[in-house]
């Protein structure tokens, strides 16, 4: 999964802005819905106000990698 934090807001579809963009690869060998669960795991998460704040304001790698390391079964 790669992240980026902008330093300013992108406009998104009308009127809808983001800050926050996420790339998510998945190996082939990691085939069918996958990725639906890394990107359920990853929305869950975002609904927390301070998980949100904590990826806008960390500029500490190691902590981010952490924070997006999350075990999917």
């Amino acid at each position: 999964m790669a992240f980026v934090s902008l330093k300013d807001k992108v406009i998104w579809h009308c009127d809808d802005s983001v800050k926050l963009v996420f790339m998510i690869a998945v190996p082939a060998e990691y085939e069918g819905n996958f990725h639906l669960k890394v990107l359920a795991e990853l929305s869950k998460n975002l609904m927390h106000d301070e998980f949100r704040e904590k990826l806008l304001c960390s500029s500490d790698k190691s902590e981010i990698e952490n924070m997006l390391s999350f075990s999917i079964v």
